[in-house]
């Protein structure tokens, strides 16, 4: 966060935008996943692009950072139709798939959704360190 906001003034001269800076992350990532998260949830606060999506838990739409669900990136030509676009509930289902194969080990699990999240709520799930069920 402090090299963040310490970057502002390599990108911005006298309030106008010289450059671009580009932060991103996976929720597996869990060094610094608070500060990602403030940032994620506070794009203007932070002067991030804004994204509206609506890839949460309760599906309302929100702006934040911009956001890519698990469930729209699966570059399988089985999910991919002859235009080149993902059908995204096949695309979910593979993940899902994937996900299954780590049951039997909740801590790996875990970190399986978070990687290949599909809601916001899944990229932030490991922040802290005590996790219940």
């Amino acid at each position: 966060m402090e090299t963040y906001i310490k970057g502002n003034a390599l990108v911005e001269v006298g309030g106008r935008r010289i450059g671009t800076r580009v932060v991103f992350g996976t929720g597996g990532d869990m060094k610094s996943v608070n500060q990602l998260r403030d940032m994620f949830f506070n794009p203007l606060g932070f002067k991030v692009l804004p994204y509206r999506h609506n890839n949460f838990d309760s599906g309302e739409y929100k702006l934040t950072g911009f956001f890519v669900s698990a469930a729209d990136f699966v570059l399988l030509d089985e999910v991919i139709d002859h235009r080149g676009v993902v059908d995204r509930e096949r695309a979910k289902q593979f993940r899902l798939n994937e996900r299954n194969r780590l049951l039997s080990s909740p801590k790996e699990f875990k970190r399986e959704c978070a990687e290949h999240c599909f809601t916001a709520e899944e990229a932030f799930a490991l922040e802290g360190e005590n996790q219940f069920d």
